[in-house]
């Protein structure tokens, strides 16, 4: 006995499924455009002119994410805080977050020094800690989180509302990326 499926049910699912690969294909358009002017967008505020501090802390922190900053102040490297296990090309490593405080008691904000290789923890904090150069270049960002503290005193995310309870003055809930803008 052989079995076959009526021809109206064959067409029916055949239908069936074209409507549904259309129905994902304009799901995809229009992500990708959305995605689009995403990058569009921040790549306009990224080229705006830098902030100073004083601007930045006037601004609503909703329009503060992927501004560039330009600030005078001082680095804390007291309470740096370390961000662990950061694999780079099968390597571990870690990020070193350095508070910097825009005016002598505060508020601070929280800067991503970088990445570094394990092994180079010591010479990197003595290099950064040697540097006489009180100013600030980056890329503020705002939104991050949900970090804690591990045991070890090792950090698992930039979380600057936790890790500015832990500081002696106030800490801004933004952050920044330390590093120039690339010139075309």
């Amino acid at each position: 006995m052989t079995f076959r499926v009526p021809t109206p049910i064959l067409l029916g699912a055949i239908l069936g499924v074209v409507a549904i690969l259309v129905a994902l294909g304009i799901w995809q358009l229009q992500r990708n455009d959305w995605k689009n002017h995403l990058v569009a967008e921040r790549n306009a505020r990224a080229t705006e002119a830098p902030l100073t501090s004083e601007d930045a802390l006037s601004t609503d922190p909703a329009n503060l994410d992927y501004r560039r900053l330009i600030a005078s102040g001082t680095w804390d490297y007291e309470h740096s805080f370390i961000l662990g296990n950061r694999a780079r090309l099968q390597t571990r490593g870690e990020q070193l977050v350095t508070p910097f405080l825009l005016t002598p008691d505060g508020p601070a904000v929280l800067v991503n020094r970088g990445w570094y290789p394990l092994a180079e923890r010591d010479a990197v904090l003595a290099d950064l800690s040697s540097q006489l150069d009180q100013s600030l270049a980056g890329l503020i960002r705002t939104g991050a989180g949900r970090g804690q503290q591990t045991d070890s005193g090792l950090w698992t995310a930039l979380d600057p509302v936790a890790m500015g309870e832990t500081l002696p003055y106030p800490v801004v809930d933004w952050l920044v990326i330390e590093g120039a803008q690339r010139q075309p």
